[in-house]
């Protein structure tokens, strides 16, 4: 019986890992689409990564403008044009010949650069812009007869600014070459954009890239206590003028202001991001790096104070940063949730602990999952006594979607927080500083900061797709440890929090009927996080509220068979729930990696530009389908019907259909015929098998005029005809489950391996 080959397998490499090019093993003709890179160097070679992700080539520049001339924004007057302000004082007049240079060499022509000769004293940087004033008409210096400060000098730019867009250049920086032109085509894309930054990184003495900063998309809550866009920002030009530019008198970060500031008047959907560095900055550029002391207090203080909301700002345990603290509104009522079944001296634990919290509204209702320990039924009798504490029965088999579900739906109150029985209170404010995010307008789940009792992090928020569902961020890091870009240690939004302690509005938890029943055990906190993020809610790690986590010690670890099953049920439950939404998080770069554990190590790039040519890859979920296989001979002439559904969320065309294939022995040969229908579609495929062997994912190309819109939902059928071939070829069969619409014709609970290329 063929069975998959393991990763030792010296035929497994010969075929599959040597390769170092951007394509998928498929057929004989290699089809140039996503990354298959196996040497992991660039995990922390930034150089190397570079080398592989990040060069702009010639071939890219003509893909860049062929897709520009499509687009025809030259000729659009409604299309945006960029205006950059370069305010210059005494900087290395090399570097700036540099900076400039970068402007000139731009793919994107529809540029305006305004340089403000902010005073500058050197000969040489005199020299330098009067070689320019003449020699482009889109450049216009303006020279200042005493220097000004930073956000002033800006301000005189603007007053010349004719783009529809308007940024600010460091004089040392540079762009990348195609920085503007992908600006224009996300700006052209999306007209409504106030707000649109990229990644960036740095360059040193030598030119060399390093620190590169791939950035989440839109987070409000990370943006007051860092300025995490930085300088790789355009602003709507309009809305700036209507907010009388830039504030005056600030020496650093008026971007980090004027962000904070049309953040009051916008909502968060026009604040876009390109998952791209196409910015570097010099640390020497006569700027700070980050947002620190005086200049930083008082730019969040004002945006505060416009919020609203009554807040104090703390100092973050870098001694850096600042973080909102918001003072909660009235006093309302919190129920904390803790389900438990025996376990003592960790309830005991965790609800000595609780006693230091110090906001007071708050009830503690234990919920007794069948403990069946004397000692432990006497403590519980012993709290029903107690003010403050309830002790509620659940007298069923474990199941911590229900056993919420229906605890929750007799309770009177305004906020619930589930928390695990094995957790223990390490900051006495850890409920008033939840409770203070959990207030603002717009929150859904509030989670927090949990440490594993050697005090490193067990969790700082979820990263979906790590794993193929979802994973701890920051995990393994020390407790006062910044981690990437100071995000493990300020509050930020993310997709999802643990459920070991969370705090969300009991009208959110009702409005979405609670946790999914489908999920008795795991991701039913992350499923129900996704579900708020969908209804427009943002989800938020404090870490702030600090806790000692034991980690499901009451429960044990899944090693029992049918264990074992519920869990693989219930990833392949997210995933068809989900579908390509896993692929992507929008508070976790493209760049980061998807399979390091504890998330923002550098990973292959994911990002497809607007430009390019690719796709993403999706394996359709089966409950069984990553189980044992057996293979299933097809003969000459013979066909197979198959049929898969696809998840509820799924977004894209389908341009390549694998299925995994083997051979008994020997080469294959012959061609292989699909048919695939989905609802009123359909597409056709032939493929020849001449020259492989071993067991493997076959690919089917579809033909451009027929490719497939992906439905959620939808049913995808198949029809495979083996032609023309002298020996049998074993389609590689799975043990499926009923419900999931995976079956062959004839074969009753077995499906093939099905995995789609989706062009987004």
């Amino acid at each position: 019986m063929l069975t998959p080959p393991n990763d030792e397998s010296e035929e497994w490499i010969r075929r599959f890992d040597t390769l170092t090019t951007r394509e998928r093993p498929t057929t004989n003709d290699s089809y140039l689409l996503v990354s298959q890179e196996h040497d992991d160097a660039f995990r922390t070679d930034y150089q190397e990564w570079i080398r592989r992700f990040d060069n702009v080539t010639e071939t890219d520049r003509k893909a860049i403008q062929d897709y520009l001339d499509t687009l025809d924004l030259a000729n659009s007057p409604e299309d945006p044009n960029i205006s950059l302000i370069m305010v210059v004082t005494d900087p290395d007049p090399a570097r700036l010949r540099d900076a400039i240079g970068s402007l000139l060499g731009q793919i994107w022509h529809g540029w305006q650069l305004i340089v403000v000769n902010n005073g500058s004293t050197d000969p040489e940087v005199q020299r330098t812009l009067d070689d320019y004033r003449t020699s482009d008409s889109r450049m216009r210096i303006i020279d200042l007869d005493t220097r000004e400060v930073y956000s002033d000098a800006l301000n005189r730019g603007l007053a010349q600014a004719d783009g529809t867009y308007v940024g600010t250049f460091g004089q040392e920086d540079q762009l990348r070459p195609h920085t503007l032109a992908w600006m224009s085509i996300e700006l052209h894309h999306h007209p409504k954009t106030v707000v649109l930054y990229s990644d960036h990184d740095r360059i040193d003495e030598s030119g060399s890239r390093y620190d590169h900063h791939f950035k989440p998309d839109w987070s409000p809550e990370l943006i007051r206590c860092q300025d995490y866009i930085g300088k790789s920002v355009l602003f709507a030009t309009h809305h700036v003028i209507h907010l009388d530019g830039f504030s005056p008198s600030l020496t650093n970060f008026p971007e980090w202001d004027m962000t904070l500031r049309l953040a009051l008047a916008h909502p968060g959907d026009n604040f876009r991001h390109i998952p791209s560095v196409l910015y570097h900055q010099r640390r020497s550029d006569g700027h700070e790096s980050q947002p620190t002391g005086t200049e930083a207090s008082t730019i969040v203080t004002a945006y505060l104070e416009n919020l609203g909301i009554p807040c104090e700002l703390k100092p973050a345990v870098n001694g850096r940063n600042l973080i909102p603290t918001f003072a909660i509104q009235g006093s309302p009522k919190v129920s904390i949730i803790i389900p438990t079944r025996n376990a003592l001296e960790d309830l005991q634990a965790c609800l000595t602990s609780l006693k230091t919290t110090s906001y007071d509204n708050y009830e503690v209702i234990v919920v007794n999952n069948a403990s069946d320990d004397p000692q432990a039924i006497d403590y519980l009798q012993q709290l029903t006594t107690l003010p403050r504490y309830r002790v509620i029965d659940y007298p069923y088999p474990f199941d911590y979607a229900a056993l919420h579900n229906t605890v929750i739906a007799d309770l009177d109150t305004d906020y619930l927080c589930l928390l695990n029985n094995d957790t223990e209170i390490l900051t006495p404010d850890w409920l008033t500083n939840m409770l203070g995010y959990a207030q603002l307008p717009g929150v859904g789940a509030v989670g927090a900061k949990l440490l594993y009792p050697d005090d490193t992090v067990q969790h700082g928020g979820v990263i979906i797709g790590i794993g193929g569902i979802a994973a701890h961020a920051h995990l393994n890091l020390k407790a006062d440890e910044e981690g990437y870009h100071q995000r493990a240690i300020l509050p930020q939004n993310l997709s999802a929090v643990t459920a070991a302690c969370v705090l969300m509005r009991s009208e959110h938890y009702r409005l979405l009927d609670g946790m999914d029943p489908e999920l008795p055990i795991a991701f039913n906190d992350v499923d129900l996080c996704l579900r708020l993020r969908e209804a427009g809610l943002r989800n938020i790690y404090q870490p702030l509220a600090i806790l000692r986590h034991h980690e499901s010690k009451s429960r044990g670890k899944d090693t029992l068979a049918s264990h074992q099953e519920r869990a693989l049920g219930e990833h392949t439950h997210m995933r068809w729930s989900w579908g390509t939404d896993l692929l992507t998080d929008p508070y976790y770069n493209l760049n980061l990696a998807l399979d390091d554990e504890s998330g923002y190590s550098l990973g292959p790039s994911r990002v497809i530009p607007p430009w390019s040519r690719g796709v993403n890859w999706y394996t359709l979920p089966d409950c069984h389908n990553f189980g044992h296989s057996q293979p299933l001979p097809l003969f000459n002439g013979d066909s197979l019907e198959a049929h898969c559904r696809l998840p509820q969320r799924i977004d894209g065309t389908i341009s390549l259909i694998q299925v995994m294939i083997g051979a008994p022995s020997g080469m294959l040969d012959g061609s292989i015929h699909l048919t695939a229908e989905l609802g009123n579609q359909k597409a056709t495929s032939t493929e020849s098998l001449n020259g492989h062997r071993g067991e493997f994912p076959f690919t089917f190309r579809l033909d451009p005029k027929q490719k497939l819109k992906a439905t959620p939902g939808a049913l995808l059928s198949f029809h495979l005809t083996l032609k023309d071939a002298t020996e049998p070829l074993y389609l590689i069969l799975y043990t499926t489950a009923d419900g999931w619409g995976h079956q062959i014709a004839g074969l009753r609970n077995k499906a093939l391996r099905v995995t789609l290329a989706l062009e987004v």
